[in-house]
């Protein structure tokens, strides 16, 4: 599953991607149609990545949901 992340965050990025990746999410720096969902603090902003996302019927999420998203997530068997 592809994520993107976009404005400030609360917690550090770094950390928020960390936690992505261990869940085995792939994290991506751009958003296009194979993105699942984007995680933003300020999903009204006007970022390109808002933007797309809007464009694409994308999910968006604030910082706590994905948060508590995650406690879900599981990579794959074999990942």
């Amino acid at each position: 599953m592809r994520i993107a992340f976009s404005g400030d965050t609360s917690v550090d990025r770094e950390l928020l991607e960390d936690r992505a990746v261990d869940a085995g999410l792939h994290v991506a720096t751009s958003l296009s149609r194979l993105t699942s969902l984007l995680v933003t603090n300020d999903p009204d902003s006007g970022t390109s990545k808002a933007v797309k996302a809007r464009q694409f019927g994308t999910p968006v999420v604030d910082e706590a949901a994905f948060g508590q998203l995650l406690l879900d997530v599981e990579p794959a068997e074999g990942a």
